[in-house]
């Protein structure tokens, strides 16, 4: 792993726990109710589509919805940090081996497709929206930088 691939995967690396510390610290400061944080799944218009509501009125109408999504956004956010954690350390300490690059491409792709593929492209569908308007830095920066990280380490 050279150091330009290796960099570009530390900054996906280091993106992932940002985004999570950020959120963590968001939610349990602020709450998940709020107007600019309402969502339970993917997105205010996704959750609108597959609850019927805003999920800002579900939380206000039931507080067990509001404490799944707390949990269930802060379980996220502890995923990212583990995953970021982990591939940042793999990247970072994998100096000039292969394996190091085959790791944080596995770990990285893997986490992007399912991403994709088993989230993002289902609820596209279902909501019949614009994947525009559910931007998500966490995956949209790494699915553009992986590849180029991956070209360059090997």
């Amino acid at each position: 792993m050279n150091g330009v691939g290796r960099a570009l995967f530390l900054v996906c690396s280091g993106l992932y726990v940002l985004v999570a510390l950020v959120g963590l610290l968001f939610l349990h400061t602020v709450g998940p109710d709020t107007e600019r944080n309402g969502e339970l799944f993917l997105g205010p218009d996704v959750d609108r589509a597959l609850f019927g509501k805003s999920p800002r009125d579900l939380m206000m109408e039931n507080p067990g919805v509001r404490r799944f999504a707390l949990s269930n956004l802060s379980n996220v956010c502890g995923l990212l940090i583990g995953l970021g954690t982990s591939t940042g350390s793999i990247a970072w300490f994998g100096r000039g081996e292969r394996r190091a690059t085959w790791s944080c491409l596995l770990a990285h792709g893997s986490m992007l497709l399912v991403y994709w593929l088993l989230v993002m492209l289902p609820a596209i569908r279902f909501a019949n929206i614009s994947h525009r308007r559910m931007y998500h830095p966490y995956a949209v920066i790494p699915t553009v930088l992986v590849p180029f990280a991956a070209i360059l380490s090997f």
